[in-house]
C-alpha cells in the first residue's frame, strides 16, 4: 500500500516537472515574442517620427514654391495691368488726334 502511494506521488511529481518545464519554454517563448515586439515598436517609432520629418520638409518646400507662384503671377498680373494700361493710353492718344484732325478738317471747311 505505502509503495503504491510512493509510486503514485513519484508519478505525479514526475507530471509536476513536466508541467513546470512546460511553463518554462512557455515563458521562453512569450519573453521571445515580446522582445520582438518591443523591438518592432522601437523600429517602426522611429520610422514615423523620419517620416514625419520628411513631410514637414516637403510641406515647408510646398508652401514656398506655393508662395513664390503667388508671386510671379502677381509680377504677371500687374504686368499685364500696365501692358493693358499703355495700350488704352496709346488709344487715347490716338483718338485725340483723329478728334483733332476732324476739328481741323471742319475748320477749314
Amino acid at each position: 500500500e505505502s509503495q503504491k502511494t510512493i509510486n503514485l506521488l513519484k508519478y505525479q511529481q514526475e507530471q509536476m516537472k513536466g508541467h513546470a518545464e512546460d511553463l518554462q519554454a512557455t515563458k521562453e517563448l512569450q519573453d521571445a515574442e515580446l522582445q520582438f515586439l518591443k523591438s518592432t515598436l522601437s523600429d517602426l517609432t522611429k520610422q514615423h517620427q523620419q517620416d514625419m520629418t520628411r513631410l514637414q520638409s516637403t510641406s515647408g518646400q510646398v508652401a514656398s514654391i506655393a508662395k513664390q507662384r503667388e508671386t510671379e503671377l502677381i509680377v504677371a498680373v500687374n504686368q499685364m495691368k500696365e501692358l493693358s494700361d499703355a495700350k488704352l493710353a496709346q488709344q487715347a492718344e490716338a483718338s485725340k488726334r483723329e478728334l483733332q484732325q476732324v476739328r481741323e478738317e471742319l475748320a477749314a471747311l
